[in-house]
């Protein structure tokens, strides 16, 4: 045997404690090691997020001995901490910012926290507690970081149910989060794919719920309902935009009752959503300035969350906004404003789709009502020669009933009203060129025979080809005729009730009292002698528009026109012998007021102001239609007639505006203040008038220097016509020298002064007027 000796092997064995410890470490290791592949082997064949999340959670609590876990993924793009959690049947999604508690702080920060005591740990949010009643103690949270060591999520173990969480914990958890990582990712993706192809399917369904209808009323509450349902959301409004008043209005708004609503363009968040074109999405509604917290406080309803969308027509402008309130679990997320965006895009399709479908049947009724509104028949042949529209004045006009008719040819129909009838409508279908006939004897239903003009014009399409004909018929029989000539002359009502009565003798002739009005342009040949013939034209039917206007007003009737002059009749066809002359001067005042708003315009537009002069007479005189059948005139003849034409002339003389005859004067029962200008005997009469000018109305206030003016001029008068010319020489005189503008003062003055020199051998008040 050698000399050396053999190794001491037990030197190298453990003691009994060291190789107990050992051995707990080595059963521990192989247990996380098995529960790690036993965990790999559970999550294989498991991509469903919410099972992922809560088979890990499952697995987290027995390693850890937690009495809680919890994993939050985490949206950086939003700034918050989520995860799908399984409640009963459904899977719901929760969020909370990233810059909360100690699951926020891990996130940040990547760092693992272990605190045996959370309500001494600085990041720890102890409202959950306060809210669930559940006391936290223990805490143990750590990342779970990718290929790349960025976070992605944070797991949580709350209350270590012996003692305190231990640095075997820490490494547990670490453990554990490499393997968590791969396989959240993978869960992750197949999230979004599933929920990519479940939203390309609800998209396809909403497409067709939308296509459904083309009632807009009905398609707003399809556009609610889908939008609830697919945003997960309490509540949903639609609002349309209408430009034309700067509103959105809503027939269906939820929550609310009544009929349509109206709110101003960018008031509010869907005015705002509407008025900018940019979506919003606001997780907290009454911290946001624009919510109108209003609304709530009526309804009852709390209103959270709100995301709002634009919707648009296919040119990109905003026709409405899409309105969804209270995501069911959460906020609204960035997907949810994806999927609204295009759900709006189709729902923008439907809307103008019906809107469109609205607006043609709107304008269908429009246009039957307005066919059915018109006096006149009307027919419409389409290109292949058929009926296809009969409104209801050619129906009882022609004895064809459009239910009967509609798609006959009209070949076969209209010769029983006028032989060349379709010959005519033919010649318009194929040269395209309307044609218009004239007072053509026809007969209509049940053969009565009447007179018509006819009016057919050629039926264009968009493209502007020819569709067919419509045909025009007025019934220009007696009745209508008359009617059509005096309401030329007359106001509408003063023809209705005319010819409401068919025995009234008005027509015929009738001896009445009556008010005359003579109006006429002062200094008319000056005033057109440098204008051309359409200056002249157009200022006549400027005029004579404001004018005759007036008189309609007061329920006067015009005569004539004569020149430039004006003849008007107050208490024709129907006398009102207390009210005619008082209507006649209020309309000679109306018409000087008219006439000067009228001048300032003309000024305006760098043109000559108009004077005119007026002249009323009441009297008796013989009224009625004069003329043959086709062609007649209402006219009236008498004394008062001429009269009233000579004061209208002698206002030139007196430089009045306003004359009246003593017959009207007396008939104005004290409404209007007036002074007698003379007593004159017109040309041609033997009987003398006196005259007065109408300064205004008597319940308007008289100014202290009017009155002054009417009691000088009466005083002086008086002396006049009493024949003490030199007394009424001087007081005209001093009354020329107080109202210089007065040109009666200087007309009496003058007068005065030249009878004085020359007293007449027999005087009897009366000035003679030489001319017409």
């Amino acid at each position: 045997m050698s000399g050396r000796t053999a190794p001491d092997h037990r030197a190298n064995l453990l003691d009994p404690e060291e190789a107990e410890t050992f051995l707990r470490r080595l059963l521990r290791s192989y247990r996380e090691q098995q529960s790690l592949l036993d965990l790999t082997a559970s999550l294989g064949g498991q991509l469903a997020l919410a099972a992922v999340i809560e088979r890990i959670l499952d697995t987290l609590k027995e390693r850890l001995e937690a009495d809680r876990a919890s994993l939050f993924l985490v949206d950086r793009q939003r700034g918050e901490l989520w995860s799908k959690v399984a409640q009963g049947l459904d899977t719901a999604e929760i969020r909370f910012p990233m810059d909360r508690g100690i699951a926020g702080h891990v996130a940040r920060t990547g760092e693992i926290v272990r605190a045996a005591d959370a309500y001494q740990h600085p990041a720890f949010n102890p409202d959950i507690d306060q809210k669930t009643g559940y006391r936290t103690r223990s805490v143990l949270c750590g990342p779970v970081k990718d290929d790349h060591g960025e976070v992605i999520g944070v797991v949580t173990a709350i209350n270590r149910k012996t003692g305190e969480f231990t640095e075997e914990d820490v490494d547990t958890l670490r453990g554990l989060g490499g393997l968590m990582a791969l396989t959240l990712r993978n869960a992750v993706l197949f999230e979004e794919v599933i929920a990519s192809q479940r939203e390309v399917t609800t998209l396809l369904e909403v497409a067709n719920a939308l296509g459904s209808t083309l009632d807009l009323t009905g398609l707003i509450h399809i556009i609610l309902e889908k939008a609830r349902e697919i945003m997960a959301a309490e509540r949903s409004t639609l609002f349309l935009l209408d430009r034309a008043k700067g509103e959105l209005w809503s027939k269906v708004a939820e929550g609310l009752d009544g009929g349509e609503i109206r709110l101003p363009l960018g008031k509010g968040i869907a005015g705002h959503v509407a008025a900018t074109g940019l979506p919003l999405n606001i997780p907290e509604a009454h911290q946001h300035p624009l919510f109108n917290p209003a609304i709530d406080q009526r309804t009852g309803f709390r209103t959270r969350s709100v995301l709002c969308m634009p919707i648009r027509n296919a040119q990109g402008e905003v026709i409405g906004v899409t309105q969804v309130v209270n995501k069911r679990l959460g906020t609204f997320t960035k997907d949810d404003e994806r999927l609204l965006m295009a759900f709006s895009a189709q729902a923008g399709v439907a809307i103008m789709r019906a809107t469109l479908y609205e607006n043609v049947r709107e304008m269908k009724v429009y246009l039957e009502s307005v066919l059915e509104s018109l006096s006149n028949g009307v027919l419409a042949v389409d290109g292949e020669g058929r009926l296809t529209t009969v409104n209801g004045p050619a129906e009882r006009l022609l004895g064809l009933r459009a239910a009967e008719v509609a798609g006959r040819p009209a070949a076969e129909l209209l010769p029983a009203v006028h032989p060349r009838l379709p010959a005519w409508i033919e010649g318009v279908r194929e040269s395209g060129r309307a044609l218009l006939e004239y007072d053509l004897e026809a007969r209509g239903a049940l053969g009565r025979p009447f007179s018509m003009n006819l009016n057919l014009v050629p039926l264009l399409d968009a493209s502007g080809k020819r569709r067919g004909v419509v045909m025009v018929v007025d019934d220009i029989t007696t009745e209508k005729r008359v009617k059509s000539s005096l309401s030329r002359y007359m106001s509408k009502d003063v023809v209705d009730k005319l010819l409401a009565d068919e025995q009234n003798p008005a027509l015929g002739g009738v001896r009445q009292p009556v008010t005359i009005l003579f109006s006429d342009i002062r200094s008319y040949t000056s005033l057109t002698e440098n204008a051309g013939a359409h200056q002249i034209v157009e200022m006549l039917n400027e005029y004579f528009t404001v004018m005759v206007d007036v008189i309609f007003e007061r329920g006067g009737i015009l005569d004539k026109f004569i020149g430039d002059a004006i003849m008007a009749v107050f208490g024709a066809p129907f006398p009102h012998p207390e009210e005619d002359p008082v209507n006649a001067v209020e309309a000679a005042l109306d018409m000087q007021t008219r006439l000067a708003a009228y001048n300032r315009e003309r000024c305006a537009r760098g043109l000559t102001a108009i004077e005119i002069g007026i002249g009323l007479s009441t009297g008796e005189v013989v009224c009625g239609n004069i003329g043959s059948e086709k062609r007649m005139d209402y006219t009236v003849i008498g004394d008062a007639v001429n009269l009233a034409s000579r004061l209208e002339s002698a206002t030139k003389q007196y430089h009045s505006r306003l004359m009246i005859s003593e017959h009207t004067e007396q008939r104005l029962g004290g409404r209007f203040v007036t002074r007698e200008l003379d007593r004159i005997r017109v040309k041609g009469k033997r009987q003398p008038v006196r005259v007065f000018e109408v300064v205004g109305r008597a319940r308007e206030p008289l100014a202290a220097k009017e009155a002054r003016r009417l009691a000088a001029h009466s005083e002086a008068y008086a002396s006049y016509q009493g024949a003490a010319f030199e007394e009424a020489a001087r007081l005209f005189a001093r009354a020329c020298q107080e109202f210089p503008d007065d040109q009666v003062f200087r007309m009496y003055a003058q007068r005065a002064a030249d009878l004085l020199a020359r007293p007449p051998a027999q005087w009897d008040g009366v000035w003679e007027l030489k001319q017409k």
